[in-house]
């Protein structure tokens, strides 16, 4: 999995959650070097902060959803922002779900196995 945010403390949160249920984890700080990480090798999931500087999340997602060999992949939004307008703008572009900080690694887990169809670990 890709995990792309700024913030250190929800990287460090979301990558400890994962690699502790069995994922594969590669994190990155910025919408660039997302876009660089999508080049190199294409993850099953990708957890994508909305708010970053340089290059938003929905930016990213624009590029993930106009590529023809990343448009397949999966993407769960994460945001602090609960506006109706930038959830919709989000799924407008191909988000395939949304979690809202604070989570718990229930609420990332269980958001996981929604959107790639698995049960989840637990």
């Amino acid at each position: 999995m890709l995990v792309v945010d700024d913030d250190p403390l929800t990287v460090g949160f979301v990558a400890h959650v994962l690699a502790t249920h069995g994922y594969e984890v590669e994190s990155v700080c910025d919408g660039e070097s997302a876009l660089a990480a999508l080049g190199r090798r294409l993850p099953d999931l990708v957890l994508l902060d909305v708010v970053m500087p340089a290059m938003s999340g929905i930016e990213v997602l624009d590029h993930i959803r106009t590529d023809p060999q990343q448009s397949h992949l999966p993407v769960i939004l994460i945001t602090a922002c609960s506006a109706d307008e930038e959830l919709l703008e989000g799924y407008r572009v191909g988000a395939d779900y949304y979690i809202t900080k604070p989570f718990t690694a229930a609420e990332l887990l269980d958001g996981i196995a929604l959107v790639v169809g698995a049960a989840r670990i637990d």
